[in-house]
């Protein structure tokens, strides 16, 4: 998804919160419309709606929703405020029809090294729409916060220039692509400020909302997120293999020489392509289920060094026969789908994506390891 692909679906989805306090005070917020099962929703930071001093006498007759140009055949009624702990607010509304623009998937916590995109009203622009890009440098401040910084922002911007920036941002979407799916993992909510300098901001993570019986998500369970891979993974076409054994020939000559020695020399091509195909499936697997257990990534991390090392001090050795080699990798296979049915329970009982992962460790060895298993000659 081009990055113009992701601001406009992130503009569809984004609306301009006015609240009335009073004939003299009226704020102006960010919200995002989000999807229920059979509702519709707009998510936003529980101060854009009841205000800094917790005016709890608001009603949805003093709320004004703004929307995009483009919904204008779309009309949104407010029906219902449901809040969660003074963090999130969720603005129930329903429309004249059913509304037809992407939809995300919701995340509850935010996951670094992402190019993060949000889209709000900020006062500087006089309540215009803006987009602007982000980078999260703190996904784990605390239960329910995170922290990003805001391109154009820095640890030198005063307070007076971000303050202008932030008021009116406040609820705006924290927005992330990855396989052509746009994730949504938080709100704006406040600035951090440390000595006089403000180059940060505080965003609150969705796991209230997460956690909630309100149906909002994509997918709650395991075997919704193991089809939509299997449909990710028919994508890897045989193109896609030939690219990567021409990007990384190092690791192909690591793993033709494998073969070689395991493989009749009329079945080493196919078996490449097989391994390499079974590798960039695994390497989706992995990217989706990140999303999924916010704890995956270190723990399959610090699972592949062990494994590794376990393989490199059992299997790398001569071997007589090639029956001899392939009963040896069907061993490695076993040992490491058994280590991953251990350590990760949520996938434990999905026989697709354990046998993908156990795929994408051992093939990510037989291209990355220079060693091999070595036919003796002799």
């Amino acid at each position: 998804m081009t990055s113009e692909k992701i601001k406009n679906n992130i503009k569809q989805l984004t609306v301009k919160i006015t609240v009335t306090h009073s004939e003299s005070n009226k704020e102006i917020g960010t919200g995002v419309i989000v999807f229920g099962n059979s509702s519709y929703y707009i998510l936003t930071s529980y101060h854009c709606i009841f205000g800094k001093n917790d005016n709890t006498e608001i009603t949805i007759n003093d709320i004004a929703i703004e929307k995009d140009f483009s919904l204008n055949e779309y009309t949104l009624s407010l029906t219902n405020i449901i809040t969660f702990k003074k963090n999130l607010v969720l603005l129930k509304f329903t429309t004249n029809k059913d509304l037809n623009i992407t939809k995300c998937i919701y995340l509850p916590k935010a996951i670094e090294d992402k190019t993060y995109y949000l889209r709000g009203y900020p006062k500087i622009l006089k309540g215009q729409a803006h987009n602007f890009e982000a980078q999260c440098n703190d996904n784990d401040i605390s239960d329910i916060d995170f922290r990003m910084t805001i391109q154009n922002l820095n640890a030198e911007s005063s307070g007076e220039e971000t303050i202008n920036y932030i008021q009116g941002l406040s609820g705006s979407g924290i927005f992330f692509e990855e396989n052509n799916n746009l994730y949504l993992t938080g709100l704006t909510n406040s600035i951090i400020g440390q000595g006089g300098a403000f180059g940060s901001i505080n965003c609150i993570k969705l796991i209230d909302l997460y956690l909630s019986e309100i149906p909002i998500t994509d997918y709650h369970s395991i075997d919704d997120l193991s089809k939509k891979l299997k449909d990710i993974n028919k994508s890897v076409s045989e193109d896609m293999c030939a690219k990567y054994e021409e990007e990384n020939n190092d690791y192909y000559e690591n793993l033709d020489r494998k073969n070689r020695n395991l493989y009749h020399e009329s079945e080493v091509t196919n078996k490449n392509f097989q391994t390499i195909k079974n590798y960039l499936e695994g390497q989706n697997v992995y990217s989706e289920l990140q999303f999924y257990d916010n704890t995956f990534e270190k723990k399959i991390l610090d699972l592949i060094d062990n494994i590794i090392e376990d393989i490199t001090h059992d299997y790398e050795k001569h071997i007589d026969t090639k029956k001899e080699g392939k009963d040896n990798l069907k061993e490695i296979r076993t040992y490491v789908q058994t280590v991953i049915e251990k350590e990760f329970n949520f996938i434990k009982d999905d026989t697709y994506l354990v046998s993908k992962i156990r795929n994408y460790i051992v093939n990510a060895w037989l291209l990355n390891c220079n060693l091999d298993f070595k036919l003796d000659e002799g």
